[in-house]
């Protein structure tokens, strides 16, 4: 296969997704590993992407409720340069493209 060369920006939590969600699926496939299974958790509060049609990775912080189900906060404002944010998460969550909100009670797709 070659060599692989990763360019990763400069922010720390921008550095930190790049590398959870581009370089670690590489290294999984180069090492002949499947890829991993999503994850699901409910949404505790509202979250606006806006209407940018791309992926975003948020830091997230996962916890569980009263009766056992996994849960997910997402902070609304967390820049990439934003240290705080993404030193208070313990999870990712995967916003899709063709998402502008989402309600409290949604499934969200979570990784650690």
């Amino acid at each position: 296969a070659g060599p692989f060369y990763v360019g990763l920006p400069g922010n720390p939590a921008a550095t930190a997704a790049g590398l959870r969600f581009f370089v670690a699926p590489l290294l999984r496939a180069v090492q002949g590993l499947p890829p991993e299974a999503p994850e699901y958790a409910v949404l505790v509060n509202d979250y606006v992407k806006g209407d940018m049609p791309l992926r975003f990775f948020m830091r997230a912080t996962l916890g569980k409720d009263a009766r056992g189900v996994c849960t997910v906060e997402i902070p609304q404002k967390q820049q990439s340069f934003m240290v705080s944010p993404f030193a208070r998460s313990n999870a990712w969550a995967v916003i899709p493209e063709n998402v502008t909100r989402m309600s409290a009670g949604d499934l969200v797709e979570v990784c650690q």
